[in-house]
Parts: structure tokens; C-alpha cells; sequence
């Protein structure tokens, strides 16, 4: 074993003895980094061994933070550990960024790159907008692996997006989530409040919510807001307004709770299709009908129940 690997040996192990010492069981065997105030005893600053500090003198500039230093240790920085042992390496630095600014920072792999997470019940903004500084200043990469940052009870998503270079681009970008993406698309063209565009967009995997809104708008009796919101939360696109509309014109639901209960989360205008060939063939009740059509839309069509 050579110079170089009894040092990254011995950070390797420093990391190890700290989370044996400041963490507990996380989900699927991550640590899970105690909340500084839960410690009972004032932990100081971790003291990195000589060969991961800088060149200049005192903490590292990355979050100021002594045991951080290794993020620009000239070492590491021309030879670039395996991701696993950059992760290990980060670890001690996480645990302290967690004591110094008071919310729990996580440091683990996330696929191919080095993922941070923010915790903490609301004000984590401030270790967010300086991790994010710290990582804008060195390209959002950590020996030289792209860099996730996700900072918690954060409903769409707003500040998630520090990432490296995606494969199809030849250039780094930020990936808008589509949560983001659905709530902007909100604001722009539905004329909702920013909490109606939050509630319209909760869980969007796409814009779909928006475009059934849009078109709820324009082609279906509900006025209510709330009420079209109700109907196309969660659409993967026009479909729960084009069933609404197709279910009021063509059977014998008249209210326009049934029917979103009805066309909620349809891709097309299958489920009233479905309403309408059970009150032809069948005498299910209409509630019946209702659950029957929207878990089984497709059925029934030839009159075969």
C-alpha cells in the first residue's frame, strides 16, 4: 500500500469512527444524521489529518468548516477517489455543516453522482444558498463528480437542480422538476392564486394538470375552481375534462361532483363511455356504476357485462 492510499485509508476510517459516533439508523441502512439540537454535548470541529488540508492556512473555504477542507485537498483533487470513498470522505464534512447551522445535511450516492440533502422542518434556506454558492464556485462538482443538491420539505421541488452535465447536452444545466414545471405553467396561463396553482400541481408528472384545466375552462359547466382543480389534479392531460364534458352531454349524471368522481384522473373518454353502456345493460346502482366505469372504463362496450 503506497503513500497515497494509507491517506485515503486513514480519512476513509476518520469518517467512518464519526458516523459510527453521530448517526443512527436511516432508511434502507443510510445514515440518518441526528438533529444538532438532540446532541447532548457541544461537539467541536472535526481536525482533518495535514495531508487533506489545503495549502492556505486556517479552515477550508468550502462552508468555512475545518473538517470540509478535504473538498479542496490538492490530493484528491489530481486523483480522484472512487465515488464511494468520495462519499465517505464527505461525510465528516456533512456532520459538521449539520452542527454549525443547525439542520441535519446528508452526503450519500445518488446513482452516478454525489447527492446532498438538506433536512430540517423549514428554515434550511440559509445552509441551502451556501452549499450552493460553495458548489456554483467549483463547477457543481466534487472530486470531479456532478453534484445533486435537494433541500427537503420543498413541495415541487423549487430548489432541487444542482446537477452535472446530462448525457444529451454538452453543457451543464439545472433539470426543472415537473412539479416546477406544472406550477409555472399554472401561474402563466390559469389566472389561479399561487396556493390554487400549488394545490392544481401537487405531484405533477407533467403539465397535464394545467392543459385539463385549461380545457375544463373552456368546455365543461364547472365554475368552481376548487372544482376543476378537484377534477384534474394529478392529469396526465386533457383526458379528465374531455370525459366531464362527454359525461355531462351523454348520460344521466347531472351533478357535477358524480362526475368527477366519474372522469378524476381518466386518460380519455373512456369512463363515460363505460357510464353510459351500464345504464343501458345493467341495473347496477348509479354508485356502482360510478366505481365500476372508473376502475374498468374499457369494459362492456359490446354490452357483455
Amino acid at each position: 500500500m503506497n503513500q497515497k492510499q494509507n491517506k485515503l485509508h486513514l480519512l476513509a476510517g476518520l469518517a467512518a469512527a464519526l458516523m459510527g459516533a453521530t448517526a443512527v439508523s436511516g432508511v434502507c441502512g443510510e445514515p440518518a444524521w441526528l438533529d444538532p439540537a438532540g446532541f447532548t454535548k457541544e461537539l467541536k470541529a472535526v481536525e482533518v489529518p495535514s495531508a487533506a488540508q489545503p495549502d492556505r492556512a486556517g479552515p477550508s473555504a468550502f462552508m468555512e468548516i475545518n473538517s470540509c477542507a478535504v473538498v479542496d485537498s490538492r490530493e484528491y483533487v489530481l486523483e480522484r477517489p472512487s465515488l464511494v470513498q468520495a462519499v465517505k470522505l464527505l461525510q465528516p464534512c456533512a456532520r459538521d455543516i449539520s452542527l454549525a447551522y443547525g439542520k441535519p445535511v446528508w452526503i450519500k450516492k445518488g446513482g452516478e453522482q454525489i447527492l446532498i440533502d438538506v433536512g430540517g422542518s423549514g428554515g434550511n434556506a440559509v445552509v441551502a444558498n451556501k452549499l450552493e454558492t460553495e458548489l456554483a464556485a467549483r463547477g457543481k462538482k466534487l472530486f470531479q463528480y456532478s453534484v445533486l443538491l435537494v433541500v427537503e420539505n420543498d413541495p415541487f421541488g423549487l430548489r432541487t437542480g444542482l446537477t452535472g452535465a446530462v448525457a444529451e447536452f454538452s453543457a451543464e444545466k439545472a433539470i426543472t422538476p415537473p412539479g416546477l414545471a406544472c406550477y409555472n405553467a399554472a401561474v402563466n396561463s390559469t389566472g389561479l392564486s399561487g396556493s390554487s396553482c400549488m394545490k392544481l400541481c401537487r405531484g405533477a408528472e407533467s403539465t397535464g394538470p394545467v392543459d385539463c384545466y385549461r380545457t375544463a375552462v373552456n368546455s365543461t359547466s364547472l365554475a368552481n375552481g376548487d372544482s376543476i382543480i378537484e377534477l384534474c389534479r394529478g392529469a396526465e392531460n386533457t383526458g379528465p375534462a374531455d370525459c366531464f364534458r362527454k359525461a355531462a352531454n351523454t348520460t344521466s349524471l347531472a351533478d357535477g361532483a358524480s362526475i368527477i368522481k366519474l372522469c378524476k384522473s381518466a386518460r380519455n373518454t373512456d369512463p363515460a363511455d363505460c357510464f353510459r353502456n351500464a345504464s343501458q345493460t345493467t341495473s347496477l346502482s348509479v354508485e356502482d356504476m360510478l366505481r365500476f366505469c372508473r376502475e374498468n372504463p374499457h369494459h362492456g362496450y359490446d354490452g357483455g357485462w
